[in-house]
């Protein structure tokens, strides 16, 4: 994969990533329809970095932002809540089953990245589709927020911000908490769920992926300390 143009990648990406999220905040529905074509051009952009689909696991991958966008555009466009939660289920479904395509095979660092900044989207995606819903909860927003944040700072400490497996090449802590957030923010967009218990579900989602990127960024600095290779 071209390092050098997935590091241009991430950094334009974040930013505009940003501007989106900054969008929804006074214009959710204006930020929905600027989500797909964020995701549009820049999911193109990184499929064109890595050469495109290579494996069952990327064309799955590929599959799921496809469902993931449907998804947003039936919230956003359409106001359909129940039908798009139904998408973004199954969209995060078909990520546990591309991680099993993968393993069996095989694994790429390709793969690795798409799949991780696939997660990403659709992090964005289901969080401006919360705060369509429920502008009470605008700091659900913070959730995407986080990832580029810590991507920009990155880049300006010149700490590496590609490696979708910081921690020794294991991301098992990783996956663990994407996969407890991303079932809190489904529950999150049920329509009827009490004021809250939506609060209080997204507070401990958003502490708990708050922890793991510190963990992350405690590590990097770990390894800078030690004068490891980064």
């Amino acid at each position: 994969m071209n390092k050098g143009g997935y590091d241009r990648w991430l950094t334009a990406n974040s930013a505009s990533g940003l501007a989106v999220l900054g969008l929804a905040l006074p214009y959710p529905s204006a930020a929905g329809i600027a989500f797909l074509g964020w995701g549009c051009v820049f999911s193109g952009w990184l499929s064109f970095l890595g050469g495109g689909p290579r494996t069952p696991a990327d064309v799955l991958t590929l599959l799921r932002l496809l469902i993931l966008f449907a998804g947003v555009a039936l919230l956003v466009l359409f106001h359909l809540p129940l039908f798009a939660l139904m998408l973004f289920t199954v969209s995060l479904l078909l990520d546990l089953v591309d991680g099993w395509l993968a393993r069996r095979h095989g694994e790429t660092a390709w793969g690795a990245v798409y799949d991780m900044e696939s997660d990403q989207a659709w992090v964005m995606g289901i969080a401006i589709g919360i705060h369509a819903l429920h502008p009470a909860v605008a700091w659900v927003l913070l959730f995407p927020a986080l990832r580029f944040l810590q991507v920009l700072f990155l880049k300006f400490t010149r700490l590496p911000a590609r490696d979708p497996k910081p921690v020794d090449g294991n991301n098992t802590r990783a996956r663990t908490v994407f996969a407890i957030v991303a079932g809190g923010l489904l529950l999150s967009l049920w329509p009827d769920l009490p004021t809250g218990l939506r609060t209080g579900l997204l507070l401990g989602c958003l502490l708990l992926l708050s922890g793991s990127f510190l963990s992350d960024q405690c590590h990097l600095w770990k390894q800078r300390r030690k004068g490891g290779a980064l």
